[in-house]
């Protein structure tokens, strides 16, 4: 479970003499239990990118706390837990940049499972590795192609194999399907959804998309200028049962 509590962050933007701040996070609390659904819509700047960087351990929160099931992400010094971070993975925009240009797609996951200890160098991770390429609906013989030379919506189920390498409880979704065609968004989204409901694992998803998040989220929030609160028009599985 991830739970969100009172957040804010602040920059300082300037020149020393000149210097004012920025607050793109202003006491942000959510909870996203396992195998829910939660979605965040808002516009480019309002903070949306913000959060889910301070959750991924990218961006150091100035106020608030991050826990993943109870176990604080940063801890009272800012600094960041690693073996707490690797719960939650990160499924970004553009998935051709948070592939390594040079390394092979089943090598990257083969790298994951060795690394998350998930699987023995050599076979072992060989074998896990297809393993994943059929969960996320991979063909086999991508194991051998280089990420250029990928279509988009093959980059990003790449990624999403090789988060689930690290056999995360959180995945964090930033933009995660705007750069797809209609299509491939309804397969990526279809396979978010099995993988929430299969592995009970939780889902932040974040986009500027409300028709996508009102159809695909349990709950749904909006931020502006840097405050969350409920979305008005997105339902929640609450009212879909009344």
């Amino acid at each position: 479970m991830l739970e969100i509590v009172n957040v804010s962050k602040t920059f300082s933007v300037g020149k020393v003499k000149t210097q004012s701040n920025v607050y793109p996070l202003k006491n942000v609390s959510l909870t996203v239990e396992n195998g829910k659904k939660v979605g965040i819509v808002g516009k480019s700047g309002e903070g949306k990118s913000t959060l889910a960087n301070i959750v991924c351990g990218l961006v150091v929160p100035s106020e608030g706390r991050v826990l993943i099931d109870g176990q604080p992400l940063w801890s009272e010094k800012n600094r960041y837990d690693k073996k707490v971070g690797m719960a939650i993975q990160l499924i970004p925009q553009k998935p051709l940049l948070a592939l390594d240009p040079s390394q092979r797609i089943g090598s990257a996951i083969r790298e994951a499972l060795v690394f998350s200890k998930r699987a023995k160098f050599g076979k072992d991770a060989k074998e896990k590795a297809m393993s994943l390429f059929d969960e996320v609906g991979l063909e086999r013989t991508l194991a051998k192609r280089l990420p250029v030379h990928l279509s988009g919506g093959q980059a990003q189920r790449a990624v999403i194999a090789r988060a689930l390498a690290l056999n995360p409880k959180i995945l964090v979704c930033d933009e995660s399907t705007s750069m797809l065609d209609p299509t491939t968004q309804k397969s990526i989204v279809e396979l978010l959804d099995k993988l929430v409901k299969e592995k009970n694992i939780s889902l932040l998803f974040i986009s500027h998309d409300t028709r996508l998040v009102d159809d695909f989220c349990d709950e749904a929030f909006e931020i502006k200028d840097g405050t969350l609160s409920k979305a008005e028009g997105c339902r929640n599985e609450t009212e879909e049962k009344l």
